[in-house]
């Protein structure tokens, strides 16, 4: 209210110094104003500038520098979700792709080679098990077969031979012991009894042979072809485990260079499908309806909106992509103002594009940090304010210049006077009031204000006449 009341004293003041109000407190005949009662509303009048409740900044995906416009959507056109808007060069990526599946091929082929190496490693190794398993058990049937077969045979033979020969021994020792009782009874066959005892000494001889073959081959031949065989036995074994130990080693290293050429296989294709991303990237599609606005920025020195030919990098921006479906106006609110405000309230907007369009609006957004505004009044104080204009025109533009009108308050049959006849100082708020007796300053107390009224609640009631001019 004091900026009101500023205003309208600068007014009268200046009407007095160019001598158009002479204000005399003594005089009745000055300009006068009936108090009368008013209805008049309040209301908050703010600009601000339209924008898209929702927009997207459409970017550059494709790696490193090589994203090279070859076509792009034209300013200002209205598009649909999913519309093309950007195409960048595939040639890159294109060739890229070319030389990894001519490399995954090449591996291809080399793993198609290491799978047949491991196959013929195993094939191989298994057959040399198999062999050295047959030299086993062919070792171990030799083994068996001599110790419980012709080993003791052998040794069973030996015996018998032993027993033949004492047998027969025996046979000529009796003949030889009836030929010495005959002879002391006096019957004498000295030629008889010399061939019996030539027997018997061949014989003796012939048994002491096959004693020493029988010992021979139980303690000497018989161990040794014993651990032969036992030997054979272990050496099958200890080839067939060199054999497994090589055999495992051999098909390792084949299995190692198989799963390096698959490692191999595995990044290219990485890397192919990274590349056919990138192709897939080159074409950019709008992720929303709206109106494409081409990002200015810095390109070869200076600042311009991007066209064919240029390079993109990475992340950069080309293009903005507001949604006009649903439009807001930002703007800010005084300090002042602050209390009449809150998110819902509705309002009017009118755009200076189309003056004749009354569009209907609702606040959606009050921020919570005062800032100063730029060239306006020295100290005053102003709040970020969002208003959600629900009013759809497909005629609105971000960057419209928009004027909003809340009213915040009706005032209905209220005593009222001029807000410029109400004056203020360190004791309150008064008026000059013209009557009778002339003219006097009487204390008021006011109430609620626009620009043109202001309520009073006391000091002053309807028929009153007051002077609109500071007095003296």
């Amino acid at each position: 209210m004091k900026n009101k009341l500023f205003f309208a004293i600068i007014v009268l003041s200046s009407l007095i110094l160019a001598g158009l109000i002479y204000p005399d407190k003594n005089k009745k005949d000055g300009p006068k104003i009936e108090v009368t009662r008013q209805s008049f509303t309040i209301e908050i009048n703010t600009i601000g500038e339209l924008d898209a409740a929702g927009a997207h900044m459409v970017t550059s995906s494709v790696r490193g520098t090589a994203g090279k416009i070859m076509e792009l959507i034209e300013d200002g056109t209205r598009v649909k979700k999913g519309d093309l808007l950007v195409r960048l060069d595939k040639t890159p990526f294109e060739e890229e792709v070319q030389l990894l599946r001519g490399e995954i091929n090449k591996l291809r082929a080399a793993e198609s080679a290491k799978e047949q190496m491991v196959e013929w490693e195993k094939s191989r190794i298994e057959k040399e098990l198999k062999t050295a398993d047959y030299h086993i058990r062919k070792a171990e049937i030799e083994f068996s077969k001599y110790t419980q077969g012709e080993g003791p045979l052998m040794l069973i033979q030996l015996t018998e031979d032993i027993e033949k020969i004492e047998l027969e021994r025996s046979k000529f020792q009796s003949y030889l012991t009836d030929l010495l009782k005959l002879k002391q009874d006096g019957f004498d066959y000295p030629s008889e009894i010399y061939k019996a005892r030539q027997e018997i000494a061949a014989i003796e001889d012939k048994l002491k042979g096959a004693n020493r073959k029988h010992q021979s081959y139980n303690d000497h031949v018989y161990p040794s072809l014993v651990r032969e065989y036992q030997a054979n036995i272990e050496q099958g074994q200890m080839e067939k485990e060199q054999i497994e130990k090589a055999g495992t080693h051999q098909l390792a290293k084949a299995g190692s260079e198989l799963d390096e050429v698959r490692a191999g296989i595995e990044n290219y294709l990485g890397k192919l499908k990274n590349a056919e991303n990138q192709i897939q990237k080159t074409d950019i599609y709008a992720p929303s309806n709206g109106i494409v606005i081409l990002y200015e920025t810095y390109r070869d020195g200076q600042k311009r909106k991007p066209r064919i030919g240029d390079t993109v990098l990475m992340t950069q921006p080309v293009l903005y992509l507001p949604d006009i479906s649903s439009m807001v106006v930002k703007t800010k609110i005084r300090e002042v103002d602050l209390y009449k405000v809150k998110t819902g309230r509705h309002c009017t907007v009118r755009v200076d594009a189309y003056p004749e369009k009354k569009l209907e609006g609702r606040v959606s957004f009050i921020g919570a940090l005062a800032s100063d505004k730029l060239g306006g009044n020295p100290g005053v104080k102003y709040f970020r304010m969002i208003v959600e204009i629900t009013t759809q025109d497909p005629d609105l533009r971000p960057g419209m210049t928009a004027r909003i009108n809340m009213v915040t308050k009706k005032i209905n049959n209220a005593v009222c006077v001029p807000l410029y006849a109400v004056f203020e100082d360190e004791t309150g708020a008064y008026c000059y009031k013209d009557s009778d007796k002339g003219v006097e300053r009487v204390k008021v107390e006011t109430g609620d204000s626009n620009e043109n009224f202001v309520v009073i609640l006391s000091g002053l009631k309807q028929g009153d006449a007051v002077i609109p001019i500071p007095l003296q």
